[in-house]
């Protein structure tokens, strides 16, 4: 899950029974738009907590608060429905091209681990894992053997975790 927050379970079950009741509601009253394709399951919609914006995330996900009204939520999905559909093609295509930089990475710097924030999306990884693959011939010697966290500020945990942004600079 790329964008949810921690709820309890039967909160979360609330929270989407509000959210299918309203849209049910919606479709008994005033159907679904004629624009929209058949079937809505290559898209992701996450329902996060009573109140918040609409918004599409940049991995092409549709987060909605469970308190949204049904005919906002309607409108709002036929307005980002070509939008969401490309960031989730390029979503797709860039988590193959991701792990492969990631194996890289690992392989050539001899990482102990190699790992990232939620937040941080293929797209930043890519751009970092290509940065350090750049500048591989200065960073080897000072990589082998460390645990990488990929986020957005420089660090040094206690663990000897390294803790670097994916727009890192030398």
């Amino acid at each position: 899950m790329k964008f949810q927050p921690k709820v309890m379970a039967k909160q979360y079950e609330n929270q989407l029974r509000r959210l299918t009741t309203s849209l049910s509601d919606h479709q008994g009253r005033m159907g679904y738009p004629k624009d929209w394709p058949d079937s809505l399951s290559n898209f992701e919609l996450v329902v996060e907590t009573e109140a918040g914006p609409l918004m599409l995330s940049p991995t092409g996900q549709f987060i909605v608060p469970s308190s949204c009204p049904a005919f906002l939520l309607v409108a709002f999905l036929s307005e980002n429905l070509d939008a969401a559909s490309r960031l989730l093609q390029r979503y797709q295509r860039n988590k193959y091209v991701e792990r492969d930089l990631h194996q890289r990475c690992v392989g050539e710097f001899e990482l102990a681990a190699l790992q990232k924030d939620d937040n941080i999306t293929p797209d930043l990884m890519i751009e970092c894992c290509d940065r350090l693959l750049r500048h591989k011939t200065v960073l080897s010697p000072s990589l082998k053997g460390v645990h990488l966290w990929v986020t957005n500020y420089y660090s040094v945990l206690s663990d000897g975790e390294v803790c670097i942004p994916w727009n890192w600079k030398l």
